[in-house]
């Protein structure tokens, strides 16, 4: 009667460069800088606390040792909020700047990021069911090793 075992490293270093490109990112748009400069100062400055909020507390999130299935859930909730502001803020590049090649770039760039997030997103609720799943197949729950 073996107990299965599920081991999860949270430690993705490409996923830990985004995070930290998040913070950089908020950083800079913050204090001023490329693209940022063409647009009006209320986008620029909601983008970079959006960029610098989220990209701090999911990289805080995905270190914290304490409760690493919650700093999974925060993760995965920042993680959206950050998808769907980049996306918005790409977008409003091009509606502001209209279809040049900054523009074309940014959304790019944007659309690039909020799918990596979106993939990340996935894996994460991958992980979190499978951790249900071994608790509930450890509590002895019927059908719990179908799911």
């Amino acid at each position: 009667d073996e107990q299965p075992i599920l081991v999860l490293s949270r430690k993705k270093p490409h996923l830990l460069f985004i995070m930290i490109a998040s913070v950089l990112t908020g950083l800079v748009v913050l204090l001023g800088g490329s693209v940022e400069e063409d647009i009006p100062g209320w986008l620029a400055r909601l983008w970079g606390g959006v960029a610098l909020g989220t990209g701090a507390v999911a990289l805080l999130a995905h270190l914290q040792r304490w409760d690493r299935e919650r700093g999974m859930y925060i993760e995965r909730g920042t993680l959206l909020i950050q998808s769907g502001a980049v996306l918005g803020y790409g977008c409003a590049i091009v509606g502001l700047l209209g279809w040049n090649v900054d523009a074309i770039g940014a959304l790019g760039v944007a659309a690039a990021w909020a799918g990596a997030n979106l993939w990340e997103v996935r894996l994460i609720g991958t992980d979190l069911r499978t951790i249900n799943a071994i608790r509930q197949l450890n509590r002895g729950v019927p059908g719990a090793a179908d799911r």
